[in-house]
């Protein structure tokens, strides 16, 4: 992994590159499936920057080849970072939706539409559910 300097960290943000500066950082981060060549299916691949190692601040998905922006400022400083590296055209999300596209990347159109991956159950399926068991 390459170090640098949060001010020169935007090069390998926009290559999206992996690095490690001052308290930036930006990995690719792989889900579950390969192919026959143990290539990752582009669903299951994001390239995220983090702020202090834990804080998601822009993730790229290679999916649908989209930049993502939190829209939550956690501290002076990382808005700080945020206009160092900020790619281009990056589309404001919640950081909710960030944290749960990292989970679960294949469902990135649902996540940023704000849709739940999760299926809730209407009131007569769940009176059914009860009565079958």
């Amino acid at each position: 992994m390459k170090k640098t300097s949060n001010k020169n960290a935007s090069q390998y943000v926009y290559k999206q590159m992996e690095f490690k500066a001052n308290n930036l950082s930006g990995e690719t981060i792989i889900k579950n499936k390969v192919d026959g060549y143990g290539v990752p299916f582009a669903s299951d691949k994001l390239y995220v920057v983090k702020s202090y190692g834990y804080y998601p601040v822009f993730i790229y998905s290679y999916q649908t080849k989209n930049w993502y922006e939190t829209e939550d400022r956690y501290s002076i400083t990382t808005a700080k970072q945020m206009t160092q590296v900020r790619p281009t055209g990056a589309q404001i999300i919640k950081h909710a939706q960030m944290e749960q596209l990292i989970r679960q990347p294949q469902d990135e159109v649902n996540i940023v539409r704000g849709f739940s991956s999760v299926k809730t159950l209407s009131k007569y399926e769940e009176t059914i559910k009860e009565l079958s068991s």
